[in-house]
């Protein structure tokens, strides 16, 4: 992973949020990357962060995966060009 971020940013000035945007919207900015970040969403947003018998850790890491898909969402749609909500609000 250090080898593919190295070869993606010359430098940790050039990874700024706009660069981030750009690459985020551009891997999910195809029909198949719409499809997949509603796929993700599904899995990983729309589900209970808590059920019954859950231990911290594991209601910590739901909640990261969470956290994750909807940065992307927000991303994503930062310029009006995707119509992906999150109904978690």
């Amino acid at each position: 992973m250090i080898s593919f971020t190295k070869r993606l940013f010359k430098s940790k000035e050039q990874k700024t949020a706009e660069e981030i945007s750009i690459l985020l919207k551009g891997t999910f900015g195809t029909e198949l990357g719409k499809r997949t970040i509603e796929y993700l969403a599904e899995v990983f947003v729309d589900r209970d962060i808590y059920t019954n018998g859950m231990t911290l850790d594991q209601v910590a890491f739901r909640q990261g995966e969470a956290s994750v898909i909807k940065k992307i969402i927000k991303e994503i749609n930062s310029n009006g060009r995707f119509t992906i909500t999150d109904d978690t609000k």
